[in-house]
């Protein structure tokens, strides 16, 4: 520690400068996280909302139309009704798959 007043002031102001600029930053980085986090649910929710308009006029190529989805985006998509039975998937065949009703992910949605 600094013998000098100068020195001692110095060293306590830094020290407080960082403790600052770190609680700062944090509570900055905290904010964005949340504020971007919202911004992109109400973005996936309105292309969700714009996709399930489109499911009912897909019929029967609704698989093929998935598959075609999925490879395009590079995300996987799934279909399943509100019963929790998979209609289509961009990956997978969707008769051999489980039912998805009991999923957390499934429930959140539906509510």
């Amino acid at each position: 520690m600094p013998r000098t007043l100068f020195g001692r002031l110095l060293a306590y102001s830094v020290l407080l400068l960082a403790l600052v600029l770190g609680a700062g930053g944090y509570t900055l980085d905290r904010f964005l996280v949340q504020r971007e986090t919202r911004r992109l649910q109400a973005h996936l929710a309105g292309q969700a909302l714009l996709a399930a308009a489109e499911l009912p006029n897909l019929g029967d190529d609704l698989q093929e139309a998935i598959h075609r989805g999925g490879t395009a985006s590079g995300v996987r998509l799934t279909v399943i009704a509100r019963d929790g039975i998979v209609l289509a998937d961009s990956e997978h065949d969707p008769t051999t798959m489980d039912n998805h009703g009991s999923r957390p992910e499934i429930r959140t949605a539906l509510e």
